[in-house]
């Protein structure tokens, strides 16, 4: 113990936490990790050319219960949708109706997909 009644053990901060000489705070004051809004960038669409057809999409997100519209190329496939949608193919299920569809099945001008995120864990 020391004069105050302090273990040593106690009596100083943890090395991660010691203030260095010209510092003048200990903690920082600009967060080091950016979080990310409601709000996305509007995307914009270029135009196609005129040898590639454009599907167009509309996908629902089951836990969200959220719509999206999404063009397509003629021949997209479920991968497709869920990469222009910036999701993990790992993570999501797709269905059209009730009926669960594989990812490298091919997707329909005007159909509803409807996307379900996929939760484990113990």
């Amino acid at each position: 113990m020391n004069l105050r009644g302090v273990t040593q053990r106690f009596s100083r901060p943890p090395p991660y936490r010691t203030r260095r000489p010209g510092q003048s705070f200990i903690l920082k004051t600009r967060p080091r990790i950016s979080v990310p809004t409601g709000r996305r960038r509007k995307e914009r669409l270029r135009p196609a050319p005129p040898s590639v057809r454009i599907v167009q999409v509309v996908a629902e997100f089951v836990p969200r219960r959220t719509e999206v519209a999404v063009a397509l190329e003629s021949d997209a496939t479920g991968e497709d949708l869920l990469k222009a949608l910036r999701l993990p193919p790992d993570a999501h299920l797709l269905a059209r109706g009730d009926i669960p569809i594989p990812i490298d099945e091919p997707l329909r001008d005007g159909e509803r997909i409807r996307v379900i995120g996929v939760v484990s864990g113990g």
